[in-house]
């Protein structure tokens, strides 16, 4: 993972060398709060608990629309980021852990780094209405918020058992994990255009655009876009802008000429044909569920 661009890499510290966990209660996104810009990886867990609003979060390329209940998981080197969308705004609980923290050879703990790094396992991104997971971590917030004696243990106890439950319930084999490693080979290539096409999706742009920005051919472009993300350029523009119009329709009550226009298709047809094509229904389905 090295040879990604450096600006990428982000660091976690902790307060306690020896306690490499940490929770920052209420953080809010949208309406003017940020806590940061671009996309970012690193090899700790990094969890959110959303208890207000709403969000869309990039993970791997991914766009994942996100409401209060919905608890998120990023693994470690997944290359995430939120997507600032108009309207949406999101209170959250935040918590980084080390996949080393529970330590090796304890039996009473997951190895994380044994599961998730050396076995490629994934935990699902997105966990909508889990109740014991958010009462674990509920229960974590008011260790945090009325400390004693024993709340490090305590808070370490009902972190096993929240990733106990991740480990049961909620894991897959991570392909994308082999695709982030080659990352290392081909990402700084394709790096400048994914970024485009994540933040200006709405505008318009042609095969030759993209590769001009990597400074690659057209035909060289093409084979390792396609290597790294399992589309061609113009499919992965077009699924994209689904993906987000697909947050819009849930989260900001635009209409569907309203959606498609907004990220960048020339036409509603266009937009509703693709559409149907990625989600396997229609926009109009999609939007009937949501009122």
């Amino acid at each position: 993972m090295t040879d990604l661009p450096k600006e990428q890499y982000e660091r976690i510290t902790y307060e306690k060398p020896g306690y490499r966990f940490s929770v920052a209660l209420d953080k809010i996104w949208g309406y003017g709060h940020s806590d940061r810009s671009g996309q970012f990886f690193h090899e700790d867990l990094e969890i959110k608990y959303y208890t207000e609003g709403t969000s869309t979060l990039l993970i791997n390329n991914v766009p994942y629309p996100v409401r209060a209940g919905d608890v998120v998981i990023v693994n470690p080197y997944d290359i995430h980021a939120t997507i600032p969308l108009n309207g949406e705004r999101a209170v959250y609980h935040l918590y980084m852990l080390s996949p080393d923290f529970f330590g090796e050879r304890n039996n009473a703990a997951p190895d994380l780094r044994r599961e998730l790094l050396d076995q490629g396992l994934s935990f699902t991104h997105v966990i909508h209405g889990d109740s014991v997971l958010c009462d674990l971590l509920s229960q974590i917030n008011e260790e945090y918020k009325n400390p004693d004696t024993y709340s490090d243990m305590m808070t370490k106890s009902l972190l096993s058992a929240f990733f106990i439950r991740l480990l049961r319930c909620y894991t897959t084999e991570d392909s994308a994990f082999v695709r982030r490693r080659d990352l290392s080979r081909y990402g700084n290539q394709i790096s400048e255009a994914l970024r485009v096409i994540h933040t200006d999706y709405a505008r318009s742009f042609t095969v030759e655009d993209l590769s001009k920005m990597c400074g690659m051919s057209k035909y060289w472009f093409c084979h390792i876009f396609k290597e790294m993300t399992g589309r061609s350029p113009i499919e992965y523009i077009n699924w994209y802008r689904v993906k987000v119009a697909d947050a819009l329709l849930d989260s900001s009550g635009c209409s569907i000429s309203e959606a498609a226009a907004a990220t960048g298709f020339s036409t509603a047809s266009y937009f509703c044909r693709c559409y149907k094509k990625y989600n396997g229904h229609s926009a109009s389905e999609r939007k009937r569920s949501t009122n």
